[in-house]
């Protein structure tokens, strides 16, 4: 998480995400930025989240799962 503020206060990802224009409560909205990284969050927070598939040998967990957004890129590019 931290790896991926440091890349993208840098700009590494500029050229890998088109943005996108669209019409908000507040006006026209720019999504230019993954809003799925949580920098702020720490391996002590993340290490407390209960594995949330077996409970007593489960691994995944909200820290380690990929976003619900992942699914919605490949529909995405299943579409076009």
């Amino acid at each position: 998480q931290q790896r991926w503020k440091k890349a993208n206060d840098q700009g590494v990802f500029k050229d890998e995400i088109e943005p996108i224009k669209t019409k908000g409560k507040k006006g026209e909205e720019i999504f230019d930025t993954d809003e799925h990284p949580r920098p702020q969050t720490s391996l002590e927070q993340m290490s407390k989240l209960p594995a949330v598939f077996i409970k007593d040998k489960g691994t995944v967990s909200a820290g380690n799962a990929s976003g619900v957004c992942d699914g919605a890129g490949a529909v995405i590019i299943c579409d076009e």
